[in-house]
């Protein structure tokens, strides 16, 4: 197994995560490591920090929205894989998607 402990600054606006199917799991936490969403599932999340506004086509475009109170966001993703090449694809496909929303 393999963890990622990515830190987002989201003050420029809403970050995305794409969790790809297959044998990975992550869950968020804002600054003080307070649980904010399990990412579990396969699929698009976009983090929304606080005081901002969620884009208004995010759920037609197949995000799940989470808002979260902080400026601050921790995402711990933990890769399954037993093979190191599956698990460096995958983090290659997560690291692919993960940017702010803009």
């Amino acid at each position: 197994m393999s963890y990622v402990l990515p830190f987002i600054d989201p003050a420029d606006g809403p970050w995305v995560a794409v969790m790809p199917a297959g044998e990975v799991r992550g869950t968020a936490h804002d600054m003080w490591q307070m649980g904010i969403m399990q990412l579990t599932k396969p699929g698009k999340y976009l983090f929304v920090g606080s005081g901002q506004t969620v884009p208004e086509k995010a759920a037609a475009e197949g995000y799940t929205v989470h808002q979260y109170p902080a400026m601050s966001l921790l995402l711990g993703i933990r890769l399954m894989a037993t093979n190191p090449q599956e698990r460096l694809n995958m983090l290659t496909r997560i690291n692919r998607n993960f940017k702010m929303l803009g």
